[in-house]
């Protein structure tokens, strides 16, 4: 999450997101039932060691979203708190 998106590189981190998808949707079809599982509980661990990060980021973005004028639905949507993040996490 360190790299700042803006106008002039959003294309190509689009593209670049939509590539990697597309490569790890292929190898996750050729996976095993156990293979899928240890992916997605090493994603999860990482989403909660993450969690200061996000919420770092987060708070960028509701600073942004607040300055839009997003709607309080909107917001709420956005919002991320731990226990929201540990929701994520725990699916």
């Amino acid at each position: 999450m360190s790299t700042q998106i803006n106008a002039d590189n959003l294309k190509d981190t689009m593209s670049d997101i939509g590539k990697n998808a597309r490569k790890a949707a292929h190898i996750l079809r050729l996976a095993s039932g156990e293979q899928r599982s240890s992916a997605i509980k090493a994603m999860a661990k990482h989403v909660k060691k993450s969690a200061a990060e996000i919420l770092a980021a987060n708070e960028l973005d509701m600073n942004a979203a607040h300055k839009k004028g997003l709607s309080a639905s909107m917001l709420d949507r956005l919002e991320l708190s731990p226990e929201r993040i540990k929701a994520i996490a725990d699916g």
